[in-house]
């Protein structure tokens, strides 16, 4: 005359995409880590780039699918840019929600990344299909240099990103600005 109840426990994975790279967001390294691998850098004399790149479209893209979905957009879209000029895991910062630093350490990658951006500036505009939804991630970026000669950290990120706040302006006819060409 006792009830038993017998229950099974099962994982669930919790993932809405499971094939997707949304996890990226989640294991980016901070700002801070960013920092100190340009101070490194800039001890050693090795010349690198920083590359500011902020998401310009991803806000609307939230509002019209839902964050989750605005998520999902950034995870592939920092996916490919990965795949396309870094193959380490530790060259890709976030900066805020929408802000991300690249730091290019080998010059070859730079160059592509030059040419693509001078030549027609599309290399880093993506357009990505999922489900029904099709949308273009539009980004902005910022690029400074740190030659052999070492600048000062501070100095590499203010020039990224004063470059990255000129791309900002409505008056800007392009989507990204080197500083160095400022000079």
């Amino acid at each position: 005359k006792k009830r038993t109840y017998i229950s099974i426990i099962k994982p669930i994975d919790l993932m809405l995409y499971p094939q997707t790279d949304v996890d990226v967001l989640n294991t980016l390294e901070s700002e801070k880590k960013m920092l100190e691998e340009m101070q490194k850098m800039s001890r050693t004399n090795k010349p690198y780039h920083l590359v500011l790149i902020q998401l310009t479209n991803i806000p609307i893209i939230n509002e019209k699918y839902g964050r989750d979905f605005g998520d999902l957009m950034m995870g592939e879209y920092l996916s490919k840019l990965r795949f396309k000029f870094i193959k380490d895991n530790k060259s890709l910062y976030r900066i805020s929600g929408i802000k991300y630093g690249l730091i290019i350490k080998d010059k070859m990658k730079f160059d592509v990344l030059n040419r693509a951006l001078v030549g027609t500036g599309e290399l880093l505009t993506l357009s990505m299909k999922f489900g029904g939804v099709t949308q273009t991630i539009f980004p902005n970026l910022g690029i400074s240099e740190s030659p052999y000669g070492g600048k000062n950290t501070n100095q590499v990120y203010k020039e990224a990103n004063d470059a990255l706040l000129s791309t900002l302006r409505d008056s800007s006819q392009q989507s990204f600005a080197f500083y160095f060409e400022k000079k």
